[in-house]
């Protein structure tokens, strides 16, 4: 029987016939086999266990010794800490067959007077003695089983640490590794979050089956089926090669083979996935709760909607992968620093990361789990449900269904922290506003009646002469209480609407509507301002929404007036002038500043595609009605051109305007003179042409349907035809020296070539068919709009520099300004955006391709060195160019430092080896300077001695040639970083024992050092609260002051070891720690993905928030003007600290970025165009 060939859940048998060799098998084994520590981490029913048994079953082939520890065995209710380590302790004897060698029982006893992790350690050590020649694995599975226990089990993974660190002192360790199966994070295994994370060992992606990879299964259906490989081609478009999905549907193909008359089936050539999409729609998405055997979907359903109290974010969340938004919005920058719901998701296979960005997993969760899905759990968790869809029926114009009092204050308190719909914070919002004005009606009648109520009173008090004079004083006295009282809550109402207009930018902010953000911040700002001295808590709220959305905008303005999509966009070359063809059969041309000057009426059909001559005096469209026509400046038409047998794709001048090239649904491109006369027409496309572009010096690319990029000369002759995409091309783009061809399509990727066809690079990003390509006027920018609703920014190189986020609807074309700083776009969501490319707050450094850990700037010049986990050193300009890039660490870097006199450079990486280069980035010395990680490194004033700190516990001190002058011993944690004293001769070393050690540098200053020195000589004071590991520590240049980075706070203390004063604000654990030339500005960097400026005396001065992971290191540059930070997310940012900290600044530019779009845009109030005047009066 074909069907018991396929296995639906559980492990696979070592021999499975069909079993599919994936990169993690080869991964796995080589790293085992290697010696090296590994983790396979990542969702249910990704074949983790089928994987442990192979690469299990092939080291023992090699002569390994393997066991398996499976932690659903030890077990994990009603067990004793004792009972789950003798467990463990058992599975081991039991595994490498010991019972002949001794008693397990009575050793246990034996070592009573010890703990039972350090039992287990012993035993480790006991294996290694009883197997002196071989390599021992042990594999552990299930590992997420742990996390339900009833008693910390943090000492079980510190001794795993334990084993691979000794490696360094006991070279008998080596022969041991462990490897890690379960779903859970490396964070997840140490949960005391005082201790060093689990931060060892070699992580094993499980990637879903390849196509090349699967070739077993199809061979499983041989004999049995007419066409096996394009049919499981079609299967794995629908799971995207997630094991369990994919043998479920070999299986349910087996199945269906087996209810043929002669057990063979035959499914005609070129209909396989219309087979397939019918199995995959009647087996498993149709009613799926009750074919979900064995259980899959239900698992990922349970895992979303546990605890419901997060349920609410991971469905948000969930809901912005499933509509195609960018990570790079505010909601995303939790997504990027490994915030919990994006954990869980990815945990519950839903969602994967691809490039660095979230997806759903395949097409059959995408149908199973959709939008409609999503919306009826969230209904089901909201409190506001029923009077969000009533709201919705009335097509949200029915202020009644809004909420208002405590029930809008329930919705808002439930809404904190949590990633919603953008039709959630559409119904909050105008519940504000609802509420902000019954507000104001309330107090407004109040008011009234009060005054009504004293007139009454003094008509009545008139008949009464001799009262008079004492009526009319407790009348005024009675007066000024009630006004005083109005007075307060029209304040109070007014602060209200402050913090409600602040919460919107915040909405709006987290939607990626950023010029909307930025308008309602400046309202907020604006409103507060005038109303003098507010509590701390609202200046706090709406200096963060303006500086959020200050520091990110992007969209520029905003043009509204067709009615129905856009489809493309023109600037003209002097940049006044701005060119929109849409769907509903007309072209527009609109001032720069958004004024619509002129409405083209002249095609039948909409319009798709738009192009300037280089003059800027005439205009080419072209229609799906087959025509092109040509305008004037002015709007005026001068002529129409008929030719085409299809509808006009694109349309483009020759660079000098006078030939213009058409592509069309007709298969053909045709090239017309400037006075609209047919040249000639280039055959050679089987499909639609949707693209053509002309080089500078006159060569013509084409692009379509047929995946063919094809290039001619003028005279149209074919130059070369390239099968340049699996999948229609639909945009081709020449860089303006004509060297570089970018070609985008349906396959979601731009490929770079050469003239002469040679692919360059190869970018992917996009999660859908790209529409549009568009090359800077330099060459050193890419922007693609896509079916995904965004826009991308990329460098020549391929490298992702930024993501455009606003369009609601997918993005239709783009185009960019003569100078490169501005770019347009439309979209199907009937809008013309404008957006720039630069900003003057900060300067984004891109290359890395891990984690930035440390970053200096040379004290000679302006270079910015970086250095990462990727193991490279890198060195750019303060342009955020690429300088250099050195390699030569065969680890992740952790430190960097630079010697005061800029001749020496020292790193340091995670495998306890120092490097040492020159200025100019030549590797002078590698030296193993420790026996684990080095996490800090540090050059004393004068340049001479190297400090190092490593996790091993000891401070190494080094002469600048490489030689060791001492080691400082004390710590009984790691140590995390090493500072020297600017101001006094003290050298300071913080450790995750909690401790601050200062040492005497006097010694270490002197080239004439005693033989007899001793190290604890050198010990001049140790303190600290001993609560919390410290990260980090900085003295201050010009004060007796020292900073340390302690949990989530940084502390300020005297030299001499007294406390100072605590700073708080951070969210997270604060990474680091550095002080200002000056000494004016100390800078804070955390895992909350922020960066703090305080003042000398301890006052915060602003936050940073740009990155989209922890911050891992920060740097001042020499002058103290630029502020570097370096992130998890790969990014380095440099801050203009003038701009920063210029509140004023932050404003005034604020408004100009949206001066046209207050005046031009149609959604503006009369009060809103008024809302910077009083900053431009400054």
């Amino acid at each position: 029987m074909v069907s018991i060939l396929y296995q639906v859940g559980g492990s696979l048998k070592q021999n499975y016939p069909l079993y599919v060799v994936r990169q993690a098998d080869h991964d796995l084994y080589h790293a085992l086999e290697q010696g090296e520590f590994c983790y396979a981490l990542n969702a249910r029913q990704m074949g983790k266990s089928s994987l442990l048994v192979r690469t299990k079953y092939l080291l023992e082939q090699a002569g390994v010794r393997c066991a398996v520890v499976d932690m659903t065995g030890i077990g994990s209710e009603l067990v004793t800490p004792e009972q789950w380590y003798k467990g463990i302790a058992y599975t081991l004897w039991m595994g490498f067959e010991l019972m002949e060698t001794f008693s397990l029982k009575a050793w246990w006893q034996q070592q009573e007077d010890l703990s039972d992790v350090q039992r287990l350690g012993l035993l480790l050590d006991r294996l290694l003695q009883a197997f002196p020649q071989q390599k021992l694995v042990i594999f552990i599975d299930e590992i997420d089983s742990v996390l339900s226990l009833g008693f910390p089990v943090d000492d079980f993974f510190a001794l795993i640490r334990f084993c691979y660190n000794q490696r360094a002192v006991d070279p008998a360790y080596e022969r041991i590794t462990f490897a890690l199966f379960g779903v859970a994070t490396p964070a997840d295994l140490i949960r005391d979050k005082n201790r060093t994370p689990f931060n060892i060992g070699r992580a094993i992606e499980l990637q879903g089956f390849q196509l090349h990879e699967a070739e077993p299964l199809a061979a499983g259906l041989k004999g049995q089926i007419s066409n096996p490989h394009a049919l499981l081609q079609e299967i794995l478009r629908w799971t995207d090669g997630q094991p369990f999905l994919t043998q479920k549907l070999c299986y349910l193909v087996a199945q269906a083979v087996e209810t043929t008359p002669q057990r063979f089936l035959t499914i005609p050539p070129g209909t396989e996935g219309f087979w397939v999409d019918n199995l995959v729609y009647t087996h498993v998405i149709q009613d799926w709760e009750s074919q979900d055997e064995p259980e899959h979907l239900g698992t990922i359903r349970d895992r979303l909607l546990r605890d419901p109290q997060h349920a609410g974010q991971r469905l948000g969340l969930y809901q912005q992968v499933l509509h195609l938004t960018s990570a790079e919005s505010e909601r995303d920058k939790q997504v990027q620093s490994d915030s919990q719901e994006q954990i869980d998701l990815l945990l519950s296979g839903l969602v994967v990361k691809r490039q660095g960005r979230l997806q759903v997993g395949n097409l059959i969760y995408r149908a199973v789990f959709t939008s409609e899905w999503v919306e009826r759990q969230l209904a089901a968790l909201r409190p506001y449900s029923q009077s969000l869809t009533a709201w919705i029926a009335s097509g949200q114009q029915d202020p009644s269904r809004l909420l208002r009092g405590q029930a809008l204050a329930d919705a808002q308190a439930w809404t904190e922290g949590k990633h919603l719909s953008l039709l959630d914070y559409q119904f909050l919002m105008a519940s504000q506003a609802v509420e902000q004005q019954s507000m104001q009606q309330a107090l407004e009648a109040e008011r009234l009646q009060q005054v009504e109520s004293r007139l009454q009173a003094e008509r009545s008090n008139a008949r009464r002469q001799r009262s008079m004079l004492i009526l009319v004083t407790l009348a005024l006295a009675l007066s000024l209480g009630l006004g005083l009282v109005t007075f307060d809550r029209y304040r109070q109402a007014a602060i209200n609407e402050v913090r409600a207009i602040a919460k919107a930018s915040e909405l709006f902010y987290a939607s990626s509507r950023g010029l909307d953000a930025l308008v309602s911040a400046l309202k907020a700002d604006a409103r507060l301002r005038s109303l003098g001295r507010v509590d701390a808590e609202t200046q706090a709220q709406v200096s963060k929404v303006l500086r959020q959305a200050v520091y990110n905008a992007a969209e520029v303005n905003r043009f509204t007036g067709h009615q129905g999509a856009v489809g493309a966009v023109a600037l003209s070359p002097d940049e006044q002038l701005l060119a929109s063809g849409s769907e509903d059969r007309t072209v527009k041309l609109w001032q720069r500043d958004g004024t619509l000057l002129k409405t083209l009426y002249g095609h039948s059909d909409r319009v798709w595609t738009l192009d300037f001559d280089r003059t800027g005096e005439r205009l080419a469209s072209g229609s799906e009605d087959r025509t092109i026509i040509l305008w004037g400046r002015d709007g005026s038409k001068r002529q129409r051109l008929i030719g085409h047998n299809g509808g006009v794709t694109a349309v483009t001048f020759s660079p000098d305007g006078q030939i213009l090239a058409s592509a069309s649904t007709d298969r053909t491109v045709k090239l017309w003179s400037r006075d609209g006369i047919l040249l000639m027409t280039l055959v050679g496309h089987t499909r639609t042409v949707r693209t053509v572009a002309f080089s500078d010096d006159g060569l013509i690319a084409t692009g379509s349907d047929d995946g063919t990029l094809k290039l001619w000369d003028r005279s149209g002759t074919l130059m070369a035809s390239i099968p340049a995409h699996p999948d229609r091309i639909r945009a081709v783009a020449f860089s303006p020296s004509g060297g570089i061809l970018a070609s985008a399509g349906d396959d979601a990727t731009i490929r770079l070539w050469t003239r002469e066809g040679t692919l360059l690079h190869t970018l992917q990003g996009h999660r859908a068919a790209i529409y549009s390509l568009a090359i800077g006027p330099y060459g050193q920018l890419i922007a693609s709009a896509s079916r995904d609703h965004t826009i991308k920014l990329w460098n020549r190189d391929g490298l992702l520099l930024a993501t455009l986020q606003g369009h609601d609807k997918p993005v239709r074309s783009v185009a960019f300004s003569r100078d490169g700083r501005m770019l347009a776009s439309a979209s199907d969501d009937e809008t013309l955006r404008l957006w720039k490319t630069n900003n003057i707050f900060l300067t984004p450094v891109i290359g890395h391709e891990a984690g930035v850990t440390a970053v200096a700037f040379h004290p000679k010049n302006r270079t910015l060195i970086t250095a990462s986990e990727d193991k490279t050193i890198r060195f750019w300009n303060r342009r955020g160019a690429l300088l250099r890039t050195l390699t030569g660490h065969e680890a992740g870097i952790l430190d960097l430092s630079v010697s005061a006199d800029g001749r020496t450079m020292a790193s340091v990486g995670s495998d306890g080896v120092m490097k040492l280069w020159t200025a100019s980035g030549e590797l002078m010395q590698s030296i193993p300077a420790h026996r684990a990680a080095i996490g800090s490194v540090a050059f004393s004033p004068n340049a001479q001695v190297i400090a190092t700190g490593s996790d091993d516990r000891m401070v190494k001190l080094w002469q600048r040639n490489g030689s060791l002058l001492r080691e400082l011993s004390g710590h009984v944690g790691s140590i995390r970083d090493v500072a020297f004293s600017q101001q006094v001769p003290l050298l300071a070393s913080v450790s995750s024992d909690g401790a601050i050690r200062l040492w005497r540098n006097q010694v270490m200053l002197s080239r004439a050092m005693e033989s007899g020195w001793r190290t604890n000589d050198a010990l001049l004071s140790s303190f600290g609260d001993y609560s919390a590991e410290i990260l980090a520590a900085a003295f201050s240049p010009n004060q007796p002051l020292l900073a340390t980075a302690w949990d989530k706070t940084i502390k300020l203390w005297h030299t001499d070891g007294s406390p100072l004063k605590t700073l708080r604000g951070h969210q997270g654990k604060v990474r680091d720690v550095v002080f200002s030339p000056d000494g004016r500005l100390l800078a804070s960097a955390s895992e909350d993905s922020t960066v703090k400026l305080w003042g000398a005396n301890g006052v915060e001065l602003t936050t940073l928030d740009n990155h989209t992971g922890a911050v891992w290191a920060l740097a001042f540059s020499p002058d103290g003007q630029t502020l570097a930070s370096v992130s998890d997310d790969r990014t380095g940012l440099l801050w203009d600290l003038k701009l920063v900290l210029d509140t004023a600044a932050l404003r005034k530019y604020g408004c100009t970025w949206v001066r046209d779009y207050l005046q031009t845009s149609a959604e503006m109030t009369p009060r809103d165009r008024h809302l910077c005047d009083a900053s431009a009066r400054r």
